[in-house]
């Protein structure tokens, strides 16, 4: 039993590395093709699950908005159409800003982007009505990041952060475990617990698309 365990951990260990490496890759060398990978392991539900964001927007027409780890650019050109306010976009990968860029050009679209690390935001203390990240790294839950997201968000701004955990009911996708899980009520309140010690107070939600749910969390600044 217990060797079986350790082969199975071992196991897992090696896909989460190999996880990770090429996740690497697609934020760098390999950006160009971030959006066909994306839409693949979703099933073609990528853009259905990163625009559940909009559903828990406020302030869409007015407020400042600053879409975390922007990637290639999707999100940012979505808000850029639907709404007419003050939009700001932070990514440290450079091959994702030029994806962008070609993108914005494209539609003939102007955003303020910057590059630069979460762990470090280059705005103003309270410069931000709502901070918007979809499908992030492991960075987005770093104190850092937390502590850096409550000093540029504004009194009772919100951070709003869409797939941390997808649970999906089509069986090939059920076969990427690091990608796809439900997460347990000891993961949840772990988040919870992290916001809360940077002063975000959050409520967890799991948004449903068809046959799958994807986790949104809000987390509300203090006031």
């Amino acid at each position: 039993m217990n060797q079986g365990r350790k082969v199975e951990n071992q196991k897992r260990s090696w896909l989460e590395r190999a996880y990770a490496w090429a996740c690497e890759r697609l934020y760098h060398e390999l950006a160009w093709s971030y959006d066909l990978v994306s839409w693949v392991v979703s099933g073609g539900r990528w853009s259905r699950w990163r625009e559940a964001s909009l559903l828990y927007m406020r302030k869409m027409q007015t407020g400042r908005t600053l879409e975390l780890g922007f990637g290639t650019g999707e999100l940012l050109i979505t808000l850029a159409q639907k709404a007419d306010h003050k939009l700001y976009g932070l990514e440290l990968s450079s091959a994702m800003h030029q994806v962008t860029d070609k993108k914005l050009k494209c539609q003939q679209l102007a955003v303020p982007r910057v590059r630069a690390s979460a762990q470090n935001i280059p705005y103003a203390t309270a410069s931000f009505d709502t901070i918007i990240s979809t499908f992030p790294a492991p960075y987005i839950l770093d104190r850092s990041t937390l502590q850096e997201c409550r000093r540029v968000l504004a009194p009772d701004g919100r951070l709003i952060i869409v797939g941390l955990w997808t649970t999906i009911d089509y069986p090939w996708l059920q076969e990427l475990p690091l990608f796809y899980g439900k997460p347990t009520k000891e993961m949840r309140d772990a988040v919870c617990q992290r916001l809360a010690q940077a002063n975000l107070h959050a409520e967890f939600l799991m948004h449903e698309d068809g046959r799958t749910q994807v986790s949104i969390v809000v987390a509300k600044a203090d006031a």
